[in-house]
C-alpha cells in the first residue's frame, strides 16, 4: 500500500510506502490527491494543478497543467480547500494563498465540464473541506471568534449542521462507512464524532501538541502526523477506541 503525502522537508509531494519510506514526485506542490480520471491533483501558488499519474508504475506520465486559479490555500502549512468525487465533481473555496486571516469566502462547486455553482450558504471562513463517501455531505472547518469547529454541509439542501462546540476542532476526515468524522482538537489530541451529530465526541488518541489526522487505510489503521517537526504515524483505530471512552462536548 502507498500514500501520496507531503515530504517532511520542503514543499514536495512524495510517494510513501507502509514503512514510511518516501520517494519525491513533484516539487513546489502540496495537498495532492489522486483522481479517478488518472490524474494526481495538487495545489501550487493558490492554483489547482493536475498531472497524469500511473497507479501501477507509481510514476508521472505527462505534463503538469493548471486546472483553476484563485484557490484558497496556505502554502506555508501545505493546505488547500478543495475536494472532489469519483465521478469528477469538484468543490473548492475561491480565494488566495492566505494564513486564514481574511474575511468570509464563497463556497462553490464545479462540475466535470467546468460549470461553476456558488452554493447558497453564508460566506464564512471555511477550511479543510472533505466530501463524504456517499458524496451527499461535506465536512469542513469554520473559523470564527478566534476558534474553529467542525461542521457538516448537506449539499442537496445546502444546510449546515454543527458537530463540535469546543472552538478547538479542525481537519476532519470521514470513516469509510461515512458514519463518523475523525478530527484534531488543539491541545487535546485526535477525536471522533458521529457524522449525524447524535453521539458525544470520543477521544481517539490523546496528545497535547500539534497533531493532524491524514487518512484511514483499508486495514482500519489511522494515519496521522504529530510532533514538531511533524512526523507520520499509524495506529489501529479499533485499538485506540478500546482504551478510550466518550467525553462531553
Amino acid at each position: 500500500a502507498y500514500e501520496i503525502a507531503s515530504c517532511l522537508v520542503g514543499s514536495e509531494m512524495c510517494i510513501r510506502d507502509r514503512n514510511m519510506t518516501s520517494t519525491p514526485l513533484i516539487e513546489s506542490a502540496y495537498n495532492a490527491r489522486y483522481a479517478a480520471s488518472g490524474h494526481l491533483v495538487f495545489a501550487r501558488d493558490a492554483s489547482l494543478w493536475a498531472v497524469p499519474f500511473g497507479v501501477d508504475s507509481l510514476k508521472i506520465l505527462g505534463d503538469q497543467v493548471p486546472v483553476l486559479s484563485e484557490l484558497e490555500s496556505d502554502g506555508r502549512r501545505g493546505t488547500a480547500v478543495y475536494s472532489f468525487s469519483e465521478d469528477g465533481r469538484l468543490i473548492y473555496l475561491r480565494g488566495t494563498d492566505t494564513s486564514g486571516t481574511g474575511s468570509g469566502r464563497i463556497l462553490s462547486s464545479i462540475s466535470r465540464d467546468g460549470q461553476r455553482n456558488d452554493l447558497e450558504v453564508i460566506n464564512q471562513r471555511y477550511g479543510h473541506l472533505n466530501l463524504s463517501p456517499d458524496e451527499r455531505d461535506l465536512s469542513l472547518t469554520i473559523y470564527e471568534d478566534g476558534g474553529s469547529d467542525i461542521w457538516v454541509l448537506d449539499l442537496e439542501r445546502e444546510i449546515f449542521g454543527r458537530r463540535t462546540f469546543d472552538g478547538l476542532s479542525s481537519r476532519s476526515i470521514w470513516t469509510a462507512d461515512g458514519n463518523y468524522l475523525i478530527y484534531s482538537s488543539e491541545g487535546r489530541g485526535i477525536w471522533m464524532v458521529s457524522a449525524d451529530g447524535t453521539d458525544q465526541p470520543q477521544l481517539v488518541f490523546p496528545y497535547d501538541g500539534p497533531i493532524r489526522p491524514s487518512s484511514i487505510s483499508e486495514e482500519g489503521e489511522l494515519v496521522f502526523s504529530m510532533g514538531s517537526p511533524l512526523k507520520l504515524y499509524r495506529i489501529s483505530l479499533n485499538a485506540c477506541l478500546l482504551y478510550t471512552s466518550p467525553s462531553p462536548r
